[in-house]
Formats: structure tokens, C-alpha cells, sequence
């Protein structure tokens, strides 16, 4: 893989780091301000990094692997991204750390949030993720409740509602039913 190395300038990493309003990513070189996610793509978010956590606790990994929210994830020195849900290892999750080349998480889940992203957009940027290292990745559409699964090598691949979304090196595995239970969108329908 080849890495271009360009320099940022410093206002430019100050407002992607500690800008409190909005949440940016740098997309060669250029910041761009991720879309205001909405109501139910917020709920999903935690629900889902509620669901990770229980069963990593479930099966005795919550020691090795943390489910983060929104973590910013450096690709190269001109290219910033951030996965709405991530699980890295612990060993990586120094401060910093995990954010950096060679410290990727080995699951990624993005949510679409119409009408601003596409499921084709994130599945695009589940294949930049996978060039720098992660091996799973995850898209989610809530408004017709759709998932796809992608891996590193392999096909992408929608999953029904009775499938199951599974991250197989880290025996993560949930059903996309799941997700959805009990949650209620903008419009407060379940």
C-alpha cells in the first residue's frame, strides 16, 4: 500500500481535534464536517455499543476488546476518519494510540444518515478501511433497517434480519433483529 505523507496545517488539525461543535473528518487534506447524525442514528449508536459491550463481557473479552463510539482514526497524515462504532484492542487503546497506522480496530460499523451518506458511500469507506488494516467491517441503514457485512478479502454481503452480523477474529456476533428491537425512530414508530 502507499502511503502519501502531507503536511497538514495546524489549524487545520486543531479544528479536526478540539472543535466542540462539530465532528470532522480530513479527506485528503480537505476537513470535511460529518452530517448531524440523527435522532435514531444516535439511539443506534448507543444501543449497538451497548450490545458489543454485553457480549464482549459475555464472553470473557471485555479485558481484550472495547467497543468506542466516534474515535478518531488517522489513515495517513492527510486522511482522518471516524467509524461510528469501533472495537479495538485494549493493548492499542493507549491515549492516541489506536488512532494511528498499525493500531486499527478490528471492527468498524458505520450508520447511513440520510439523505447526506449512502449505503454505496460507506461501504467505500469500509474498503479504505480495510487497505489500512481492519479486518470487519459493518454498514447499517436504519430507515429500512438493511445491514451489511464486509470482510477484508471477501465479498460484501447484506445480512436479513434473522442472519447474523458476525467479526469472526473476534467472535462478535449479533443478529440484526436485535438491533433494531425495542428502538424507535425519529418519527416514534418501533
Amino acid at each position: 500500500i502507499h502511503m502519501t505523507s502531507a503536511t497538514v496545517a495546524p489549524e487545520i488539525l486543531d479544528q479536526l481535534f478540539y472543535d466542540e461543535l462539530h465532528r470532522y473528518e480530513l479527506v485528503d487534506g480537505v476537513l470535511e464536517e460529518k452530517p448531524m447524525v440523527s435522532i435514531y442514528h444516535s439511539l443506534l449508536m448507543l444501543h449497538l455499543g451497548r450490545l458489543l459491550l454485553n457480549q464482549l463481557e459475555e464472553l470473557g473479552k471485555s479485558d481484550e476488546l472495547w467497543a468506542l463510539g466516534d474515535l478518531l482514526a488517522k489513515i495517513r497524515d492527510d486522511h482522518w476518519r471516524r467509524p461510528d462504532i469501533a472495537v479495538i484492542k485494549a493493548e492499542d487503546a493507549e491515549p492516541w494510540k489506536y488512532v494511528m497506522p498499525g493500531h486499527w480496530p478490528v471492527l468498524c460499523v458505520e450508520i447511513v444518515s440520510p439523505p447526506h451518506q449512502s449505503v454505496e458511500e460507506l461501504l467505500d469507506k469500509c474498503q479504505l478501511y480495510h487497505e489500512q488494516g481492519v479486518p470487519h467491517c459493518g454498514v447499517l441503514e436504519p430507515e429500512s433497517r438493511a445491514a451489511w457485512m464486509f470482510d477484508r478479502g471477501s465479498e460484501r454481503l447484506w445480512i436479513p434480519s434473522d442472519g447474523r452480523l458476525t467479526a469472526g477474529t473476534t467472535d462478535l456476533a449479533l443478529k440484526p433483529a436485535d438491533l433494531w428491537c425495542g428502538l424507535h425512530d425519529k418519527r416514534g414508530k418501533s
